[in-house]
């Protein structure tokens, strides 16, 4: 008989206030912030801490990078996978939580490795990126495609600044060289290299850039447009390179002519190549050693924040044009005073002080006002909106406990300090949790960590109760889901209730080890512990107390217990990885299961009513694996993990180890029945679906995996989680699981009704193993290409600049697709061909055959041919259309060229096919140029293609036209503004049902004074 199986799907993630990458924003309003949660970007209420949007890709890949468009109706969202994301933000945040597929814009693809940096112009219209790849990719955002690839950079790119006034960018990277780059001629005008070898974030403050490097290094750069090229009469040789300029030498410029696109201006009979020039001024005092993280400007220009990678961050404080006009006029008139009282001698020394003026005067603009201290480390921070000028500016700030906080600067007081008010965020553990319990009703999630037990409502996903505990290791529910057990580090047992959230009792000394794990017994009234004291306990709640009832010895440390479903026996796991089988009646052993090659631990146990877990975060002296002896370490270099549970018919039992294995026992003799690999790195826990012979086990793979016990088959894999999983948990009725991450995440996975079949499981698994294949190949060749292009290799003339796209598997079948579309349009012909051939002959001879008929092509989808092809093209993402055509073949390009040339007069996506044909035209030249039959089509093409163009532009200059006369027209008639309500953010959800209610309620209460005039007469 084959089985079905049901698909569990990830249904929430929470716990989270910011994780690693990128960094908080705050909207204009000063009530909402963005934070990257793992591969989710959230919008939550600074007053209240409630989530209101969740932004998550189809890919499931951390964010790194954070940027939000100066109109902030665009989010862009910088990933590890190198991908760039654009949100749409224009809705509003007040839509509700949940996935926001649908906010996705378009998705870039441009970079090999993690996106660290991004940067928009001031309009919008572009983006800047830095990877860690090395490159600086440029963006248009309106035609949503790349419009190049800066190379010359030898480390990661950790910041970038688009200059829009100066058309350049400016970007920093490990390599210690921040780099001046020209959007006209997409080259290098300047290099310029950092005293402390590292450079790590950039911020452009009007006409200066903020550099921050390694040891608190803060550097104040001026930026003006300079002349680095000039072309004198008979020279018009142009550079090779951007090397020449890259210098940054500001007393002369070069004696060649600048690039093809160069912005020149002339002077006296000669031509100036003009470009941004950066002159270095000094550095800022700061009072941290740490490196600089972040540098963050106000959004009035007046103050600049400067993070620091340790718990200190400084504000300065920026003067304005005035204060700087009267303080350079209170130094020129000191200068006047004192070159009357000089004699001639000293006069000549006057120009080389007003060269050092320029950079003296600008860096006295910045002045240091305060400095703040946090008590944990700083994550990231954003300048909320401050209401009246003489108010304190206030800032959002990031912690990397997971947590934050709103600080208030006194620009005059010159201090800074928490606000009263505070911020309300998102609850989360402020250090990773180490296990999870689910209540018996499934109603109730408790997570434990390092000082803190949280419990949490499964249906809404918030926290109700927050109790204070040491480290806890393991968690359950004890007394019908009334009181919550946890076992700390240091061997307590602690009792809290649930009402009320105090801590009725505490063993303190309940073991003289860590406590490992807990499970209760099948009423709920008893409690199994596991410590590292080589002792079993069983516990009895009476009252709000638990008093012990026996304690077992086992012989070695136990790692993990569990009750079977009578409550008479328990599996315990040693730490010489052997799993005995005790019966606490008698306290003897009945079975003694080997066959694991690593010690126990305590992971995650399940049972048919009830769950139990535990989690370990200690390290025993006597294992010999461990790469330190004894104390606490990191979760990364544990190498003993082990977690064993019992099926609910008490048939069989399972257990996990660091050894990657999962081992499947009968209990009845202690047989082994299979010994499974079942993760690439140590299984960390494993919990039965209750009533079945199903389970699931978790890794520090970050993977969970649902299993057949009975036939010993994968049934499918959940990926979600970014770190190590600990905790795991499943509900009474099997239809919920809860895991817990070193992430700090918490998510929820439910049953649905979608059922799975091995074969296609399987053959995704073998499709994701290719495709991971392909693109390790890809990345390889481009690294390749990278590096022959940066070296210049086969004469390449211009290696600092290539085109912005990347080939990614989604490029590749469109262009499969594209093809295809051709070869069908091909065989069309070709059977209309034969059609009307033969229908030729049977006019010639009518009587000797039927007239032949030429049946539909359903492979059209009933489209023309025309609309065929361009339904091809139009599936390709605008982003990945240039790649896709650079993979088709000469012979398809020639096809697809002839077929766009009649269908350039009349057919509507003019933008798809002139994109098409200028690309194709621009990477193909030579060979069309060398090929005589595609000659003669150029000629027809651009004909149609300017005077489609030439069309389209007076249609659109006639519509522009006509909607400035309507405007002038309304605002004429004092009717308002004709982009009053066009402006006007979209209502919510919520308040569209508000406004509803309203004019319900209102028309209720007209009708009733109508009703009771009619009375009245």
């Amino acid at each position: 008989m084959v089985r079905s199986y049901f698909r569990y799907t990830e249904k929430a993630t929470w716990g989270l206030v910011v994780s690693g990458g990128g960094r908080v924003v705050a909207l204009s309003d000063g009530r909402t912030a963005l934070s990257p949660m793992l591969e989710d970007v959230c919008a939550w209420s600074i007053r209240h801490g409630g989530i209101e949007r969740r932004l998550r890709p189809a890919v499931s890949s951390e964010v790194t990078a954070l940027e939000l468009s100066p109109t902030e109706e665009l989010l862009a969202v910088g990933y590890a996978d190198g991908s760039v994301r654009l949100w749409s933000m224009g809705a509003g945040v007040a839509g509700g939580e949940g996935d926001e597929a649908d906010a996705e814009r378009v998705t870039l693809s441009g970079h090999r490795g993690a996106v660290l940096s991004l940067s928009f112009s001031s309009d919008g219209a572009q983006l800047a990126s830095g990877g860690s790849d090395t490159l600086v990719v440029l963006w248009d955002v309106v035609g949503e495609a790349g419009i190049c690839k800066l190379r010359g950079h030898r480390g990661a790119v950790t910041g970038v600044a688009l200059l829009a006034s100066l058309s350049a960018v400016a970007s920093v990277s490990k390599d210690g060289s921040l780099r001046l780059w020209d959007l006209h001629t997409q080259h290098c005008v300047q290099a310029c290299h950092a005293p402390s070898g590292e450079l790590w974030a950039v911020c452009s403050t009007g006409d200066s850039l903020l550099t921050g490097g390694a040891g608190g290094e803060l550097l104040l750069w001026a930026v003006a447009r300079s002349a680095v090229a000039v072309e004198r009469p008979g020279n018009g040789t142009a550079p090779d390179s951007g090397d020449g300029p890259a210098d940054g030498v500001s007393d002369g410029v070069s004696d060649v002519a600048g690039p093809p696109g160069a912005s020149t201006e002339v002077l006296r009979g000669e031509r100036l190549w003009m470009a941004a020039q950066a002159t270095l001024c000094g550095a800022l005092p700061t009072s941290s050693s740490a490196r600089v993280a972040l540098i963050l400007p106000s959004r009035d220009g007046g103050c600049v924040g400067v993070q620091f990678a340790d718990r200190t961050m400084g504000m300065w404080r920026v003067r304005d044009g005035a204060d700087r006009l009267r303080r350079a006029s209170k130094r020129k008139a000191e200068k006047a005073r004192k070159r009357k009282r000089k004699d001639g001698a000293a006069a000549a020394s006057d120009e080389e002080e007003e060269e050092g003026a320029v950079g003296s005067e600008t860096l006295a603009a910045y002045e240091a006002v305060c400095g703040l201290r946090s008590s944990h480390k700083l994550h990231s921070f954003a300048f909320l909106q401050s209401k009246p000028a003489s108010t304190p500016l206030r800032l959002l700030v990031a912690q990397r406990d997971n947590s934050a906080a709103v600080w208030e600067v006194d620009l005059k007081a010159r201090s800074a300090a928490l606000s009263e008010a505070g911020v309300a965020t998102p609850a989360g553990h402020k250090a990773e949790p180490r296990a999870v319990a689910l209540s018996g009703d499934d109603a109730m999630v408790a997570s434990v960590s390092d000082g803190e037990a949280r419990v949490w409502s499964l249906g809404t996903r918030q926290c109700t109760r927050s109790l204070g505990c040491g480290y806890g290791l393991s968690v359950a529910f004890v007394g019908s889901n009334q009181f919550v057990a946890v076992g700390t580090k240091a061997g307590a047992l602690q009792l809290f209730e649930l009402a009320t959230g105090d801590m009725l009792s505490e063993e303190s000394q309940a073991h003289g080890g860590a406590v490992w794990g807990l499970d209760v017994g099948p009423r709920g009234a008893s409690l199994l512990s596991a410590s590292a004291d080589k002792t079993v306990c069983t516990w009895a709640l009476v009252g709000s107390r638990l008093v012990r009832e026996q304690s077992i010895e086992v012989g070695d440390d136990a790692m993990c217990a569990s009750l079977t479903p009578d409550g008479t026996k328990a599996l315990v796991g040693l730490l010489d990885a052997t799993v005995k089988l005790v019966d606490l009646d008698s306290q003897k052993t009945l079975l003694l299961l080997y066959g694991h090659k690593l010690p126990v631990r305590m992971g995650c146990v399940g049972w048919g009513q009830r769950t139990r877990n535990g989690a370990a975060g200690l390290c025993p002296a006597s294992f010999a694996c461990c790469p330190i002896p004894t104390g606490p370490i990191r979760p990364s270099l544990c190498r003993q993990v082990l977690s064993v549970a019992a099926s609910s018919d008490g048939q069989l039992a399972a257990s996990v180890s660091a050894d990657k294995s999962l081992k499947l026992w009968g209990l009845d003799f202690g047989d082994l029945h299979r010994s499974i690999y079942a993760h690439t790195e140590p299984v960390t826990a494993v919990a039965w679906v209750p009533k079945t012979h199903y389970l699931f086990t978790a890794g520090k793979d970050g993977l969970l995996k649902h299993w057949d016990a009975d036939t010993y088959t994968l049934i499918h894999v959940l990926r979600g989680h970014h770190a190590e999983v600990w905790g795991l948990a499943v509900g009474r009725s099997g239809a919920h699981v809860v895991s817990a991450s070193r992430d700090r995440s918490i998510r929820l996975w439910t049953r649905s009704a979608e059922q799975v079949f091995l074969e296609e499981e399987r053959e995704a698994e073998v499709e994701a193993v290719l495709d991971a294949s392909l693109e390790k190949q890809q990345q390889a060749a481009e690294a390749e290409e990278e590096e022959a292009a940066a070296l210049g290799v086969d004469g390449r003339a211009e290696a600092e600049a290539g085109a912005a796209g990347r080939r990614t598997l989604e490029s590749v079948k469109g262009a499969e697709r594209v093809l295809e579309a051709l070869k069908t349009l091909d065989d069309e012909d070709e059977r209309v061909t034969e059609y009307e051939a033969a229908l030729a002959r049977w006019q010639t001879k009518p009587a000797d055959r039927p007239q032949p008929v030429l049946v539909p092509n359903l492979l059209l989808l009933n489209l023309s041919p025309s609309a065929y092809l361009l339904r091809a093209l139009g599936g390709v993402r605008t982003a990945e259309l240039e790649q896709a055509l650079l993979l088709l073949p000469f012979d398809a390009v020639r096809g697809l060229l002839t077929r766009l040339l009649p269908l350039l007069e009349a057919e509507a996506p003019i933008e798809l096919m002139a994109r098409c044909v200028l690309y194709l035209l621009r990477v193909h030249h030579k060979a069309i140029v060398a090929n005589r039959s595609l000659l003669e089509v150029l000629q027809p093409l651009a004909a149609a293609l300017h005077g489609r163009v030439a069309r389209e532009r007076a249609t659109l200059g006639y519509n522009l036209a006509a909607l400035g006369f309507v405007k002038r027209a309304v605002e004429r008639a004092g009717s308002g503004s004709f982009f009053d309500r066009a402006a006007a953010p979209t209502p919510s959800v919520a308040e569209l049902r508000r406004r509803t209610a309203a004019r319900e309620k209102a028309g209720a209460g007209g009708t009733r004074k109508k009703r009771a005039a009619k009375v009245a007469e």
